[in-house]
C-alpha cells in the first residue's frame, strides 16, 4: 500500500511534525509505503524554494498521488493549508480515498472545519 501524506510545510514545527506522523504512520503500517512530499527535490536535490523548479515539483506531487492508494490529509489550522487543499480536491476528483486528519480543537464554523 502506498500512502501519500498531504500536509503543510512551511515552517521547521511543520516538517518535524509531519515527519513523526509519518514515522508513526510506518510503524503502525509497517507494510505501508509512506511518501512525504516535504521530501521531494525536484531537478535532483535542488531546494523545493527554486523558483526554476516549482513546474517540476509540482507534477512529483501529481505523480505521488496518482500513485497513492489513499491520502492522509492533515487539517489542523483556521482553514486548510491551501496545498493540502488543493492536494485532497485532486485526489478526490481522481476518486482516491482521502483520510483528514485533525488535531486542532478549536471550535470553527458550525461543524468545526471549512468544509470547502
Amino acid at each position: 500500500m502506498r500512502l501519500y501524506l498531504s500536509a503543510p510545510l512551511f515552517s521547521q514545527t511543520e516538517r518535524q511534525f509531519n515527519r513523526r506522523l509519518a514515522a508513526e504512520l510506518t510503524r503502525l503500517l509497517p507494510r505501508c509505503a509512506v511518501v512525504l512530499p516535504q521530501d521531494f527535490r525536484a531537478g535532483g536535490g535542488a531546494s523545493f524554494n527554486d523558483r526554476r523548479r516549482f513546474h517540476a515539483l509540482f507534477q512529483k506531487c501529481i505523480d505521488e498521488i496518482r500513485r497513492a492508494d489513499i491520502v492522509v490529509a492533515l487539517l489542523d489550522g483556521a482553514d486548510a493549508d491551501s496545498g493540502t487543499a488543493f492536494e485532497v480536491g485532486y485526489a478526490r476528483g481522481i476518486g482516491k480515498p482521502v483520510l483528514g486528519v485533525r488535531t486542532d480543537y478549536r471550535q470553527l464554523q458550525e461543524k468545526g472545519l471549512n468544509l470547502m
